[in-house]
């Protein structure tokens, strides 16, 4: 986005733009100066809907992440549960039985 600039004449940050006749009106400086606020404003909104979105889509990412997170958690805990289970009957297949 760019800055107003300056007007030379007045240092005020509105720019006037010249009549027909070339000479600046008030009403016209006024009109240039809602219409550059206008467009900031449309900017802006632009620009705060992209973000909106831009974090609607990062929140589904992050819920997505977090759910495979969990899976994979889970997925462990069973892996780990079975193993140990493996071990155990391993072990009772090294003891020595009694006649």
């Amino acid at each position: 986005m760019r800055e107003p600039t300056q007007h030379a004449a007045t240092g005020s940050g509105a720019a006037t733009r010249p009549a027909a006749n070339g000479t600046a009106t008030k009403g016209q400086s006024g009109d240039a100066s809602i219409s550059a606020l206008e467009a900031k404003l449309d900017a802006l909104i632009a620009y705060t809907q992209s973000l909106e979105s831009a974090n609607r889509s990062l929140a589904e990412q992050s819920s997505l992440w977090q759910k495979r997170y969990q899976t994979a958690l889970d997925q462990q805990a069973n892996t780990r549960q079975r193993l140990e289970q493996l071990l155990d009957h391993l072990k009772t297949l090294e003891t020595p039985q009694s006649p």
